[in-house]
Parts: C-alpha cells; structure tokens; sequence
C-alpha cells in the first residue's frame, strides 16, 4: 500500500481565507513602505536626469561660443591679410593715378594712356570685389572720419569746411577705415585777408 498521499491542491476559498487572517495594517505598511522608496527612486533619477539634461545644455553653449570665437578669429584674420594686399595694391592704382594726371598735360600716347586708364580701372573693380570702398570727397562736407585735410583754401565760391579738391582717395574695406582721403578744404576769404593783414 502507498503511503505516499497526494495534497489535493488549495481551494480558492482557503486561499481566501488565509490572505483574510493577515491583518490588513500589515499589508497598507508593507506596501506603503515599497511605494515610499519607490518614489526616492523616482526622484533621485529625475535628479540625475535633470543634472545630465543641464551638463547637455551648458556644453551645447560652450561648443556655439567656440564655434563664434574660431569664426570671429578666422575673419580678423582673413581681414587683416587681405587689408595689407589691398593696401600694397592701391600704392599701385596710385602711382597709375599719377601717371595718368602727369600723361595728361604732356605729349603722352592717348592710346597709352588709355590703356593706363583701362588696367586702374580694372583693378579698382578686382578690389571693390573684394569689399573696398571708395570714399566720397570732393564737394562734400568735411568730414574728419574719413578725410584729412592737408591745406585750407581760401574762396568766397563754396561755403567754409567744403572739400575743394582731394589730392589722394580714400578708401573704406567693408565697415573699416582703410586709409582716409586727403584733401583741401576751404575756409573763408575773409579769415584769410586778415591773417595776412595780422588782425587775427
């Protein structure tokens, strides 16, 4: 004979009833007390994810300030080289200048000295190309920001502090002074008189 008895399997109302004989201030505690360090755990990760989130964002701000430094860098640099080009260049569109002034009022080729013409012209256009500026002068208002004046001529035909004549251009490269114009400006006649006079 088998002594070996099978155990039937519990019935759903002795489970029942066992769950009912734990008292149920056990089971709020138990539970009340997993919710608790479930929610330190929430916390303590929103923490953490708020901490990467900022360390994100503050690395994200450093790379666009670098970026704005490396590009800001870059174009005084780009600047600077091309200002001492330009400036070598334009001693040049200069000494063409003088030769054409000078070809002018003597028995000069007019073919050469339209060619002379042709290669300033050019080359006044390869450099405005490159951000150069002519600056305005003659007949305009002096202005110490971007005319120096050299001489002051005495006239009663244009009123005092007026450009009468630029003796060299000026010239701007993009928002800065490359050189400024020199010129004669003119001043009144009457101040001229009585220098000459001594009443001044």
């Amino acid at each position: 004979m088998n002594c070996t008895q099978k155990r039937e399997p519990k019935s759903a109302g002795e489970l029942t009833r066992k769950v009912a004989a734990v008292p149920s201030e056990e089971i709020v505690l138990v539970n009340s007390q997993e919710l608790l360090v479930l929610e330190q755990k929430l916390d303590e990760e929103k923490k953490r994810s708020e901490e990467i989130s900022n360390r994100i964002l503050y690395l994200q701000a450093d790379f666009e300030n670098y970026k704005k430094r490396t590009q800001t860098i870059m174009q005084e640099f780009s600047t600077a080289a091309n200002e001492k080009l330009i400036s070598d260049v334009l001693d040049v569109t200069d000494e063409l200048e003088l030769s054409i002034k000078y070809g002018e009022n003597s028995n000069i080729s007019s073919q050469f000295l339209e060619g002379l013409k042709t290669i300033l012209a050019k080359l006044l256009h390869v450099l405005e190309q490159n951000g150069l500026s002519k600056i305005e002068a003659k007949g305009k208002a002096f202005d110490p920001r971007f005319h120096q004046a050299i001489e002051k001529v005495p006239t009663s035909d244009v009123p005092e502090g007026m450009v009468v004549e630029e003796v060299r251009s000026g010239f701007t490269l993009g928002k800065r002074l490359l050189r400024p114009s020199l010129v004669k400006v003119s001043s009144s006649a009457d101040v001229h008189e009585n220098t000459e006079r001594g009443d001044v």
